[in-house]
């Protein structure tokens, strides 16, 4: 599977990467998975 960051996420989805932030904050998006460093991974199915 592949995974993309953060900022790869936002410009694929054309939205901003702290709308990104405060949807996973509120918990619309529960499946968005982090390395080992914290970073988010977003995958096609997140």
């Amino acid at each position: 599977m592949k995974y993309f960051s953060i900022s790869e996420a936002s410009v694929k989805l054309n939205i901003p990467e702290s709308t990104l932030r405060y949807y996973e904050k509120k918990g619309l998006l529960p499946l968005i998975e982090r390395d080992v460093a914290g970073r988010r991974l977003f995958s096609e199915r997140s």
